[in-house]
């Protein structure tokens, strides 16, 4: 931030919490409210692209999970 600050440049900084904000929002309501709020396309298939194909593995005792895809939370 301090780079694009000392260069005048424009930077732009999305935050997404996905521990609950998101648990049971429709991805495709999501995208749609992000069109209706003429959100630029490009960050919208930003955040598509979070989503598409996402997995995750859990710590237990003695090491992880195999690798699932994320089903809870934007669906």
């Amino acid at each position: 931030m301090e780079k694009f600050k000392e260069r005048k440049e424009n930077l732009h900084l999305s935050f997404i919490d996905l521990e609950k904000t998101y648990d049971k929002v429709s991805r495709e309501k999501l995208w749609s409210v992000l069109e209706k709020k003429e959100i630029y396309t490009a960050y919208i298939q930003v955040i598509k692209d979070m989503y598409e194909g996402a997995i995750t593995c859990v710590r237990i005792q003695g090491g992880l999970t195999k690798d699932f895809p994320i089903t809870v939370g934007l669906y």
